[in-house]
């Protein structure tokens, strides 16, 4: 692939999350679905789709060419998928992983969330699964329900095994093999005793209490113990390198006997001793710690000397060490980072980023304020407590990750182990961090005062609300023009003597304010940092600040233009080029959507002042405003669309949620509405109204609706288990489809010259029963189509196209007659509209 991305992915990595598919692999409808539920998420997320040129070899590389490129977040999650060559990657952040989606965690959300519906053709519904449910276990930090004993599930529909070897009868190698036997049999008890509690029936609630029992305890032994604390984590440490040190003696000691066995058996010793030396040589090399340099247009001190100069004052002033590289990036957001440059052996190399959205909404002295707390970070010897903590946690992650880049047989002697160790070693390294958090915040109070720290951290929760409802929505809202705009030296003009409205000042703090601290972040949340930094109760916090709105409200004198007094807009420039190369195809496509959407419009508009227009044509007009003008403008048509379809779940869900967007009450009514109409909108719109109902303080029916979206999750669980397959104690029964719909089935089906008969039946579920679970059976023509493999592959090929018909709703498994559950081919052969479709019919 080389050492650049390739042509069809952007240089810099998008700013929201989105599906990447140059191609149009997936239909529009679940491209656009996916799209939706990406920015749902409480992580990053992304789904890039190779296009067909592309094979299995770039999806291998691509995941590094990504990191190097992009700088992956520290809780970001990548979707890589060959839909052509049936292959995937899910590579993950360093946050993902710490918090314990390891690889065999990921392999049997995989096995239980997206391989049943990429088996089916399904893959956007497999994708949606997959982030969900890793949605669900990073909100209650319990990744241990999702493990599994089972063999791992690849795409392509097989399993793993392993194969065996002879027992070699040598009296010379008896004392190797005694060695041998201990060692292995310490490796297998190690292994056991740390191999997690298999698939289980998933209660949300009580995970999430035993998880938050769990951090409890150990954010007490460390307050009232820390030297008790402080040798557990050592011990845990040592565990991490004595696991890793045992591994060695089994590997080496294996090795070692091969070569015994070269002296009468060379075949054998190199077809056992080749795979052996490739994984010492793995385990060796992950004590190479790599870290890529983060990304960002790298600021030269001598064209930014007012940069360097400011980031110095506050180094020296804050005892930190020097700061070799700053670097702009285009968040809003500022952090610090250390690359060793010598691996173990250190050597760091300190990187300042700071971001653009922050410099130019920001005053100089906030910006100071932050500095102070990033630069704290590398002061008071944080990053060398770090190095000791987190080197064994590094080497654990690299050492995985090589493992299955090399898909090594090796892997099954780390995975369990590796499942318990690191999120125990991260739940225990978690005060660590905390308690470096609160000591950052000190030394930004020392350097500008309790109250401008205080300050700074309600400020920029206001500012980050403001630019995403005033400024990038603005910038969503011009697809009438065919070019990206400038978004980020445009920036400086609409923020020009800028102010946040006090109305909505008052909102987003209450939303703020609310939020409590939780175990997910190391970070206080903000009430209880500005309560510390003050020295008052958490409770006085909301007082003090609505004592200081308007000074919160004030966005003026930013610090961008103190900084970049001179050669601030060819930077602007440099990001803006990024913004517009990256969103240049998909600001065409949602260019050529919105006119498409204003011809309809104009259409709609005529033929309805001409005379009536049908219940889909008064929703579909509702639908072309929204995208032409905007919400504030098409509010009356959404009125009139929503008074002439009353059953449309979806269109209440719409209008509830632009309501809720303006803090209009009367999108619980809305909400409320789609819900009871549509259940499988329980958890997007429960979401919505628990987060409304938290800002409004209303602990009650936050909570009521806290419990509804966590009822459906773990029933929609359940449901994913039903329809995974279905087995020889399930219920068949007729099909309940229109025939114009069986017949547009069967239309398709006449296309594939193999199929003989073809059949529809459905499955009985308990969860979800309004939505059906229909059953495919296939039966083929012998004399065309024989092997297995092909038979699979046909199969999925006449799912994607019954799929793209659009017409039918529900979840749908397909079988051919040799694989088929006897209840299936029963119910086929006796149920009297079973038969869609058969060879003789064809024309």
């Amino acid at each position: 692939m080389g050492n650049e991305l390739p042509a069809f992915l952007p240089a810099t990595r998008p700013r929201n999350p989105s599906v990447i598919d140059p191609d149009h692999l997936l239909p529009a409808a679940d491209s656009a679905r996916l799209e939706g539920q990406l920015q749902a998420l409480d992580y990053p997320a992304m789904v890039i789709i190779l296009p067909k040129e592309h094979g299995v070899d770039d999806l291998a590389g691509l995941p590094t060419l990504i990191e190097k490129a992009w700088g992956i977040k520290d809780n970001e999650l990548f979707f890589l998928l060959d839909i052509k060559g049936r292959q995937l990657e899910l590579y993950r952040g360093p946050a993902l992983t710490r918090k314990g989606l390891s690889d065999s965690v990921t392999d049997s959300i995989l096995q239980k969330s997206f391989f049943p519906a990429a088996k089916k053709g399904d893959f956007a519904s497999g994708i949606a699964d997959t982030f969900s449910t890793v949605e669900n276990a990073y909100q209650t930090g319990n990744y241990q329900q999702y493990q599994s004993r089972d063999k791992t599930v690849e795409y392509v529909g097989t399993e793993s095994s392993t194969g065996s070897s002879r027992e070699p009868h040598h009296d010379q190698l008896s004392f190797i093999g005694g060695i041998l036997f201990v060692a292995v049999v310490i490796m297998i008890v190690i292994t056991l005793r740390f191999k997690g509690k298999g698939e289980q029936e998933i209660d949300l609630r009580k995970s999430r209490d035993k998880y938050n029992q769990h951090m409890e305890k150990i954010i007490a032994l460390f307050n009232e113990k820390p030297q008790e604390f402080f040798l557990r984590v050592t011990g845990l440490i040592c565990l991490g390198y004595a696991y890793i040190g045992m591994a060695l003696v089994v590997l080496i000691t294996f090795t070692l006997f091969t070569f015994i066995l070269l002296i009468k058996m060379p075949y054998l010793a190199f077809k056992i001793g080749l795979p052996l030396l490739l994984v010492l040589g793995v385990i060796f090399r992950s004590f190479w710690i790599k870290s890529p340099p983060p990304a960002g247009i790298k600021l030269k001190k001598r064209d930014y000397p007012k940069v360097y100069e400011a980031v110095e004052e506050i180094r020296k002033a804050v005892n930190a060490p020097p700061v070799h590289q700053i670097q702009l990036i285009p968040d809003f957001n500022a952090s610090v980072m250390q690359q060793p440059r010598l691996g173990l052996l250190g050597w760091q190399k300190n990187y300042m980023m700071l971001g653009i959205q922050l410099l130019k909404t920001c005053s100089y002295e906030e910006i100071r304020s932050i500095l102070a707390h990033e630069l704290g970070h590398l002061a008071e010897g944080h990053s060398a407590k770090d190095a000791w903590i987190y080197r064994v946690q590094g080497i654990w992650y690299q050492l995985m990750q090589n493992l299955h880049n090399d898909q090594s047989f090796a892997t099954i002697i780390f995975t369990k182990f590796f499942d318990w160790y690191v999120p125990l070693l991260d739940s225990y390294t978690f005060p660590y961090r905390r308690e470096q958090e609160e000591s950052a915040d000190e030394l930004s109070v020392k350097l500008v005062g309790p109250e401008l720290a205080a300050n700074t951290f309600l400020s920029m929760d206001l500012k980050s609300h403001y630019l995403e409802k005033y400024y990038w929505a603005n910038v969503g809202e011009r697809f009438s023009t065919p070019d990206p705009p400038a978004v980020y030296d445009g920036m400086t003009e609409a923020l020009k003597n800028g102010k946040i409205e006090k109305h909505d000042a008052e909102i987003w703090l209450q939303e703020s304010l609310n939020v409590e601290t939780g175990y997910e972040d190391s970070h206080p949340c903000t009430r209880d940092r500005v309560a510390t930094i003050l020295k008052i109760k958490p409770e006085e916090v909301k007082e003090y600040a609505h004592s200081v709105i308007d000074e919160l409200c004030r966005i003026e004198n930013p610090a961008f233009d103190q900084l970049f007094p001179i050669k601030g807009k060819e930077l602007c420039a440099a990001l803006d080029d990024e913004y517009k190369e990256f969103y240049k195809e998909y600001w065409m496509e949602r260019h050529q959507n919105y006119n498409e959407a204003k011809k309809e419009l104009e259409d709609l508009l005529v033929k309805k002042t001409e005379g009536e227009i049908s219940e889909e044509e008064a929703a579909t007009c509702a639908y072309t405003s929204l995208i032409v003008h905007g919400f504030a403008k098409s509010r009356d048509l959404f009125k009139e669309a929503l008074d002439r379809n009353p059953e449309d779940a979806t269109l209440r869900r719409t209008y509830g949620q632009y309501l809720l967007d303006d803090k209009d009450p009367d999108c619980v009514g809305y909400l409320e509405a789609a819900m009871k109409l549509d259940r499988q909108m329980q958890y997007e719109c429960g979401k919505m109204l628990y987060g409304f109902f938290k800002s409004k303080d209303d602990e009650d029916r936050a909570k009521h609706y806290e419990e509804m979206v966590i009822d459906w999750m773990e029933e929609y669980v359940q449901r994913q288990k039903e329809v995974a397959d279905v087995k020889k104690d399930d219920i068949i029964f007729e099909h309940d489809l229109k025939d114009e719909v069986t017949a547009a089935i069967a239309e398709v089906i006449k296309q594939f010259a193999e199929v003989k008969v073809a059949y529809l039946v459905r499955k009985q579920v308990k969860h979800f029963p309004e939505r059906s679970f229909y059953v495919f059976l296939i039966e083929y023509d012998k004399k065309q189509i024989s092997d297995a493999e092909k038979k699979e592959y046909l199969l999925s090929m006449i799912l994607h196209s019954i799929i793209e018909l659009g017409n039918f709703t529900g979840d749908v498994i397909f079988y051919h007659r040799d694989t088929a559950p006897k209840n299936v081919l029963t119910g086929a052969d006796m149920i009297a509209n079973a038969v869609i479709y058969t060879k003789e019919t064809r024309q």
